[in-house]
């Protein structure tokens, strides 16, 4: 029946949030990868798209950032708020792109 299928999606679910917050998967699991159609600089929505601005973080890290280069980027956790930190004290307003990081810089944290 469909509450079976239900608690079955949550409890895998579950199971997979526990090993992400663990550790135990693969940092390839989360790793995006998104081609560069023309130069970071050359792109009027920058701000809102999360491989211009991990290559745009990687020129100002001085790393060779091309057309056509594939950006691998990882969207990290929101940052909470402070106090009481957990899920609800999430900031609302960071944009994915605003989280993303190249996978590099995600291993060094």
């Amino acid at each position: 029946d469909s509450e079976t299928v239900v608690s079955n999606i949550y409890n895998h679910l579950e199971h997979v949030a526990t090993r992400m917050r663990n550790g135990e998967l693969d940092l390839e699991k989360y790793t995006i990868t998104k081609g560069l159609s023309k130069h970071p600089k050359d792109y009027p929505d920058a701000k809102s798209q999360p491989h211009v601005q991990v290559a745009i973080s990687m020129i100002s890290n001085n790393r060779h950032v091309n057309t056509g280069d594939h950006i691998p980027y990882i969207i990290t956790a929101p940052p909470e708020t402070g106090e009481n930190s957990g899920p609800r004290n999430i900031k609302k307003e960071s944009s994915a792109a605003d989280r993303a990081r190249h996978p590099d810089e995600v291993l060094r944290s």
